[in-house]
C-alpha cells in the first residue's frame, strides 16, 4: 500500500448461523492482524455475523495471518481494500 493509505479488512463468515458455530460465545480465531508500527494486534473472531467490518489500520503497514485451522472454524473470506488515510 502507499504511504499515508490505510486498511479497511471485512469479514464474510460462511459459517455463520450453522450447528457449528452456534452457542459460541467464545472466539472461534479465524486469523490474527498485527500493526507493528502501533504495537496494536487485534484478533479476528467469527461465528457472530454474516458479514462485519472487524479492522481498519492506522498505518500502511499490517501484517495479517490465518488462524490455524481447527474443529469449529467455518470458511471465511477476509476482504481489504486500501483507503485514503487523514491528513496530519
Amino acid at each position: 500500500m502507499a504511504a499515508g493509505q490505510r486498511l479497511s479488512v471485512t469479514l464474510t463468515d460462511y459459517g455463520w448461523g450453522s450447528a457449528a458455530t452456534q452457542g459460541h460465545q467464545r472466539c472461534i480465531p479465524y486469523a490474527y492482524i498485527t500493526e507493528k508500527a502501533t504495537g496494536g494486534n487485534q484478533t479476528i473472531c467469527g461465528g457472530n455475523d454474516r458479514e462485519r467490518h472487524v479492522y481498519t489500520s492506522t498505518t500502511n503497514n499490517v501484517l495479517i495471518q490465518t488462524a490455524p485451522q481447527e474443529n469449529g472454524r467455518s470458511p471465511f473470506l477476509l476482504h481489504f481494500i486500501g483507503t485514503p488515510g487523514s491528513c496530519s
